[in-house]
């Protein structure tokens, strides 16, 4: 977690003055914890039972989407989860393009 914090909820200043503010809110993290894992231990054995062509974490964040009060009282997990998810699409993007210039160069 604080690892995640630093990357991701500390503010930085980029071109002169210019201060962007983090991505997450690191006291929200914290307030939120024993929620998040309250719900994930909750809804895990629902989640895992349920017949679905669908892998169990994304049926479990669609499960944790489908309910408003979840969505305002996990916000900061939900953006953690969305940022690993383009952290993760733009690893597989960035292969892509890798494995594309390696059989360009080969020829």
């Amino acid at each position: 977690m604080d690892n995640l914090k630093v990357a991701f909820c500390v503010r930085k200043k980029i071109k002169g003055d210019v201060v962007v503010v983090g991505l997450l809110d690191s006291r929200q993290l914290d307030v939120q914890a024993s929620y998040f894992t309250l719900t994930m231990s909750h809804n895990a054995e629902v989640v895992m039972h349920e017949p679905s062509d669908v892998n169990l974490v994304t049926r479990m964040w669609l499960k944790i989407q489908s309910s408003l009060l979840l969505v305002l009282k996990l916000s900061e997990y939900i953006k953690v989860a969305e940022i690993t998810l383009m952290q993760v699409l733009s690893l597989v993007e960035d292969q892509k393009t890798f494995n594309n210039l390696a059989f360009m160069k080969s020829e």
